[in-house]
């Protein structure tokens, strides 16, 4: 066998790899400068309050892999924090990591006010990341557009909860969300838009009330005021509400589309889902379940048709009662 260099057994070398010093960026615009030597791109922030070095700091410059914040070892400590260093519509993504709590304590607690950002909650079932609801005035506010929250898990430690997610820009979307009241804590309101929240995407959600019972009566899961083309996928919700599961209330929606949901309203004397009579929309798939003790008319509520869904206020509902 010839030999390639001097050595007895041969050393052949195809160059050397470089490794970059900062991340290459997936399409975003922003997030980097000249200055810092961070690449331009979308940017990654994680958060984990149950890290010993969590802390909420700004990232030292030219530290985009070891800065606060920017690996899973050195987290910042609140959602809130990190979705304020993320840049408008740079698909920036936020992720949260298992068994870390997000404090709701006052009004916009946690507040996404900056467009097209994405929270992704790691973990499975009461070990993922959890936005904890601990006042009757907390909430979680959506002011800018584009915002997804993926896996998240909602829990409320206070009875009387008024609203939890104010969603008022469009585009608002939760993937695979859970929504858990305690024992004699009620949530009065889960999810609520304004007029401004229009095209919102509840893609897979659930909800069962607390078998233990008790706290004051929840008013709905959520409750819709206007926007249009609103879906709802996937969406199980059982419990006793006062008006029903999902209230469309002050402004007509239009084109709202419902999918595979299955919503079940306990509460003896009112509805499933409730609608105003020029709101409009379709079923497709969808098992709605009311005590049959009250009359259920076409212009309150939505047809329960599975064949092929049907047009809001719809025919005559079919009635699916409760034992």
């Amino acid at each position: 066998m010839a030999q390639v260099t001097n050595f007895p057994f041969g050393v052949t070398s195809f160059g050397v790899p470089v490794v970059p010093s900062a991340p290459v960026g997936v399409g975003g615009p922003g997030g980097g400068s000249a200055s810092t030597g961070q690449m331009a791109g979308s940017q990654a922030f994680f958060v984990n309050s149950a890290v010993a070095l969590a802390a909420d700091g700004a990232s030292s410059a030219g530290q985009t892999q070891g800065g606060q914040g920017k690996n899973p070892y050195r987290p910042f400590k609140t959602i809130n924090f990190a979705s304020k260093q993320c840049i408008a519509n740079n698909g920036d993504v936020i992720y949260v990591g298992p068994q870390h709590v997000e404090t709701i304590s006052a009004a916009a607690s946690l507040n996404m006010a900056v467009a097209g950002v994405t929270v992704i909650f790691l973990g499975n079932e009461v070990d993922r990341g959890t936005i904890n609801f601990t006042a009757t005035a907390g909430t979680v506010t959506v002011t800018a557009a584009n915002v997804t929250f993926v896996n998240p898990m909602f829990t409320n430690s206070i009875d009387a909860l008024v609203n939890g997610v104010v969603v008022s820009a469009a585009d608002f979307k939760i993937i695979n969300g859970e929504w858990r009241d305690g024992s004699a804590t009620n949530t009065l309101i889960q999810i609520r838009t304004t007029a401004a929240g229009t095209r919102m995407q509840i893609l897979g959600y659930k909800y069962y009330e607390d078998q233990v019972g008790g706290g004051t009566t929840k008013t709905e899961a959520i409750r819709i005021v206007g926007g249009s083309l609103h879906e709802f996928d996937d969406v199980n919700i059982t419990g006793s509400f006062s008006t029903g599961t999902i209230n469309n209330i002050t402004t007509l929606f239009t084109s709202a589309t419902f999918r595979r949901c299955t919503l079940g309203n306990t509460n003896a004397a009112n509805l499933c889902i409730a609608v105003l009579t020029t709101s409009t929309g379709y079923l497709q798939d969808c098992m709605l379940s009311y005590t049959a003790t009250r009359a259920i008319t076409a212009s309150h509520i939505l047809s329960a048709d599975m064949a092929s869904g049907q047009c809001i206020p719809g025919a005559t509902p079919t009635i699916i009662a409760h034992s």
